[in-house]
């Protein structure tokens, strides 16, 4: 987790947070001066009670009087700020009025007219499907078995999220691969595989796919 702040226009400084202490971030951030934008990076299992800290602090920083933008992200605002607990709590209401999130979106969720993602989507043919529904780990009959018509990849669209999920699977099996070209067996372990996929460099549905460098090796053979 950290802190991001952005600073006159192009200037940014990143505060990490020292042992989860959220007062003590702002407070450096405070002292630092003319921070105005702040970028809050929250743990979206830890929510409210995050959210809650950082409302409290910021009152007692004296941050939360309408000077400051607050940037969230990891959390989708609209249901948090309806929930009971949050309308009922002062401080909370004040610091997320005028608040800001950013999510990513795909492009076809956007605008799939000419989305790479949606046109190889929709040219899937039955025989694809006959393979999917052949491969089905739910048998038929069970609780959550879906069988797909001919047409199915014609006659609907992909949920948002797919993109996402078609490139972290591919990012995994190319990991495998990427690893094991760095073993004399091609056997892998986890530390390997992972480090493949960490290596990983394409363009996948969702744009380009780039991790950090790998701890292990620096990036795909040759």
């Amino acid at each position: 987790q950290g802190f991001v702040t952005e600073k006159s226009r192009a200037r940014w400084n990143v505060m990490p947070r020292e042992d989860n202490n959220i007062r003590a971030a702002l407070e450096r951030f405070k002292n630092d001066g003319n921070f105005r934008t702040i970028v809050v990076l929250i743990d979206p299992h830890k929510i409210q009670e995050t959210l809650l800290e950082l409302a409290e602090a910021a009152e007692e920083m004296g941050m939360n009087t309408g000077d400051h933008v607050w940037v969230l992200l990891g959390v989708d605002l609209l249901p948090v700020a309806s929930t009971r607990s949050v309308q009922d709590n002062e401080l909370l209401v004040k610091l997320l009025q005028g608040a800001a999130t950013v999510d990513y979106v795909e492009g076809f969720v956007v605008d799939g007219s000419d989305d790479p993602f949606l046109k190889a989507w929709k040219s899937q043919n039955e025989t694809m499907v006959e393979m999917l529904n052949h491969f089905n780990p739910i048998a038929e009959g069970k609780p959550g078995y879906f069988k797909a018509e001919a047409d199915y990849f014609q006659t609907h669209n992909p949920v948002p999220g797919a993109g996402y999920l078609y490139d972290a699977v591919m990012a995994i099996g190319m990991g495998a691969c990427t690893a094991g070209t760095y073993t004399v067996d091609g056997k892998i372990n986890g530390e390997l595989h992972s480090a493949g996929i960490g290596a990983s460099d394409f363009h996948g549905a969702s744009g380009r796919v780039l991790f950090q460098e790998s701890p292990v090796f620096g990036g795909p053979p040759g």
